[in-house]
């Protein structure tokens, strides 16, 4: 199971909505912009086709990477996760990390549903 945080997050915990990288996606390239609907339509097309990219390795690999460094899967309890902003693509802290026990039972349940350990 892999997950990621999208954008930055300011202080006040706010940043990217819940599918806000949609549109980045689907991206095939800036001549290909009016075919994503305009509320998805990203303003970078660098950082488009580096989200792009890196769901493509995901299904072609099933790990998804970013140029060749793949992300580390998520586990129960960890306290980094991968990171992408704009261009930028690392593993850093999970500013999140403590509010994990919240949804873990259930994470737990979808891992074993698919036959992976949790």
């Amino acid at each position: 199971m892999f997950r990621y945080l999208y954008g930055d997050i300011e202080d006040d915990e706010l940043g990217a909505a819940h599918g806000a990288e949609v549109g980045s996606v689907w991206f095939r390239g800036p001549g290909h912009l009016d075919t994503i609907p305009a509320r998805q339509r990203p303003a970078d097309p660098a950082a488009a086709r580096t989200v792009h990219d890196i769901w493509v390795s995901f299904i072609h690999d099933h790990v998804p990477s970013h140029q060749g460094t793949p992300f580390i899967a998520h586990r129960p309890g960890a306290t980094v996760t991968n990171r992408i902003t704009g261009t930028d693509v690392f593993t850093g802290a999970d500013p999140f990390a403590a509010r994990a026990p919240w949804w873990e039972p259930e994470h737990s349940l979808f891992l074993r549903a698919f036959g992976a350990d949790a």
